[in-house]
């Protein structure tokens, strides 16, 4: 009971901590950080942000160039933006105004999406490393190295971080000290990120295998093989871990036993080849082929509607009623979630390859064309 008492007063001190911090940055008119920040929204990588969408367009709030393309999505932590670069730079932007916090340069290109957690930013880059920066200023705290280009993104959860390298491992790294605690070894490189629910990771590997891993130990709890490579970043709600395979499936396996509960597919044929990762909210599921946008029951998986575009290899994002992805090459596109119907576009010089994030009805994402977009 005593034990207890001290960790309920712990707890609530820290609260009050962090919010006094919060308090003292925003009364100061500099940046605010939030505890927690996730690709794809949350550690269970559902990419439904919990936010009000653009449901009409306004237009471009401002615009950020880099040096290079953009394959890093960007994370929202206060009102800090992180993303990275194939310039080599990690950034952080003030998300109001696009005005440049700081930039730390790696030593390769940055297409790994940031993570935020406890005042700490993780991304890794293809020069091998898993790199920990201060969040405020970007200095760097560690640096992990692996034996491969790093293109997945970290999942930071209870002090550890977790990753996949194209050296074939799986990653656990102490969050403070930047120390291994468990490597697990697939057949093949990994550029999958992974999803953490109840004490377990899910991560896609290029061996055809989605795996289920043991957060405190690093042991196999199961494996599902396909047919083909899986570079799908695995979704997990509702009891199901929903991924995409190249080969056009959508699977849904069953969340503690890795059976499949319901095997859905795109069209077919080399032409719709699924390179996006699900988005998911209570009823839906949504996946791009290379040329359509899906929407399936997550229930069933029965296919509800089709939106054709070209090239959907940007993966959807969902906030409120509205699905953003990136198609037809430059395109951002937000189309209504129920019914598939297109709402607005907003035309880029680049390719985009990013997942939006939604914050505040003001949306962003990076283009090959080197920029970062803020919509409202």
């Amino acid at each position: 009971m005593i034990a207890n008492s001290c960790l309920t007063i712990t707890g609530r001190l820290f609260f009050v901590f962090t919010l006094v911090l919060s308090v003292w940055f925003s009364a100061g008119g500099e940046a605010v950080l939030a505890e927690e920040s996730m690709f794809r929204a949350d550690l269970e990588r559902t990419a439904n942000y919990e936010t009000k969408g653009i449901q009409r367009l306004k237009g471009l709030k401002w615009k950020f160039k880099t040096g290079g393309k953009m394959r890093s999505s960007p994370s929202i932590s206060g009102n800090i933006l992180y993303f990275g670069s194939n310039d080599g730079y990690l950034y952080a932007l003030d998300k109001n105004t696009g005005k440049v916090l700081w930039k730390f340069k790696a030593n390769g290109e940055i297409s790994s999406s940031p993570a935020v957690g406890s005042g700490v930013v993780f991304a890794g880059s293809n020069d091998g490393n898993l790199y920990a920066l201060d969040a405020f200023n970007g200095n760097k705290l560690w640096s992990f190295k692996s034996a491969g280009e790093i293109q997945s993104s970290p999942a930071v959860s209870n002090g550890t971080v977790y990753f996949g390298s194209l050296d074939s491992y799986v990653y656990a790294i102490d969050s403070k000290s930047g120390g291994l605690l468990w490597k697990f070894k697939t057949e093949r490189g990994i550029t999958s990120s992974p999803a953490v629910s109840d004490g377990v990771l899910f991560i896609g590997s290029l061996d055809h295998n989605l795996y289920a891993i043991d957060t405190e130990s690093g042991n196999e709890v199961w494996r599902f093989k396909t047919e083909d490579i899986v570079v799908s970043t695995p979704a997990v709600s509702g009891g199901k871990v929903l991924f995409g395979v190249r080969d056009t499936h959508l699977y849904a396996l069953d969340l503690k036993t890795g059976k499949p509960v319901w095997d859905s597919r795109t069209d077919g044929g080399i032409l719709d080849w699924v390179y996006s990762f699900p988005a998911t909210d209570e009823a839906m599921v949504f996946i791009g082929g290379v040329d359509s946008m899906y929407s399936f029951n997550k229930k069933t998986g029965k296919r509800v509607w089709k939106f054709e575009t070209v090239r959907a290899v940007s993966s959807p994002s969902i906030a409120g009623s509205v699905l953003y992805f990136g198609g037809n090459g430059k395109n951002l596109y937000a189309l209504d979630v129920d019914s598939g119907e297109e709402l607005w576009r907003f035309k880029t010089k680049g390719e985009i390859e990013t997942t939006p994030a939604i914050d505040n009805s003001v949306l962003y994402f990076g283009s090959n064309d080197g920029y970062l977009y803020a919509l409202e």
